[in-house]
């Protein structure tokens, strides 16, 4: 089977195609060209066209949206992609800073008992193989932290190193396979601020929501693109927001 390729389009061909294929007005040639050398054509016209376009069986954008007026709405998301996933940067830091704490209380800081298989839930062959790859953290010479290489070398990785070492997924894998109260202390001390009791299902849940959200933010998706997953539903966020943040 033959697979279809796009033809090669110089800057002016790009804008022609804006005009007759998908009703994308110009404000003038140089500025159109300036935007799509800026944020590429594709990131405007397909990352666009399901909020803009006339109608459902139609690939051409309402009259009246220009293609500065799509550029300006990227600089507009980019902004707000990089405070959101600061944000959300932050908010692991702080579930990792209370995780590394509960492994450390309960089995000691040396890597071979709190890496020991048989204090965790391995049920399956996938928590089995995620816990191997925690001890291939451990053991890694290429592509390491000067703190891990440090430590290495002293013989021991503390917890609160590794979980430094890790990606967030990995370390969901990690918290995942933990007993029951390391995960309820760290649900717990994240929302010790908060006035509600979170639930350890909702929790896990929360993380995978985080985890989706965050990985699309960091690889550049647009905000009104990103599709998680897991769904968090109004009524479990109004345990712990006033209606009128929900709403």
């Amino acid at each position: 089977m033959s697979v279809k390729t796009q033809p090669f389009l110089n800057w002016n061909q790009q804008v022609t195609v804006l005009r007759e294929q998908y009703n994308i007005e110009v404000e003038s040639p140089k500025s159109a060209i300036y935007t799509l050398k800026k944020y590429s054509y594709e990131t405007l016209v397909d990352g666009y066209r399901q909020a803009f376009k006339k109608d459902h069986h139609s690939e051409k954008f309402i009259p009246g949206i220009t293609i500065e007026t799509l550029g300006v709405l990227q600089m507009l998301e980019n902004r707000l992609s990089s405070e959101l996933l600061q944000a959300l940067l932050s908010i692991e830091k702080n579930i990792k800073s209370l995780f590394q704490y509960e492994p450390a209380k309960k089995f000691g800081v040396q890597q071979n008992n709190y890496l020991r298989i048989d204090h965790y839930n391995t049920s399956t062959c996938a928590q089995k193989r995620h816990l191997a790859r925690l001890f291939h953290i451990t053991q890694q010479k290429r592509h390491i932290s000067q703190t891990l290489e440090d430590f290495q070398q002293q013989g021991n990785i503390p917890p609160w190193v590794l979980v430094n070492e890790m990606t967030f997924g990995q370390f969901q894998d990690w918290y995942a396979a933990s007993p029951d109260a390391i995960r309820e202390a760290v649900a717990n001390g994240f929302c010790n601020d908060s006035n509600q009791k979170i639930t350890l299902p909702f929790f896990e849940q929360a993380l995978r929501f985080f985890l989706d959200f965050r990985n699309a933010l960091a690889h550049g998706e647009l905000i009104g693109q990103l599709c998680a997953k897991e769904t968090i539903t109004q009524s479990q966020l109004q345990a712990f927001y006033p209606e009128k943040i929900t709403t």
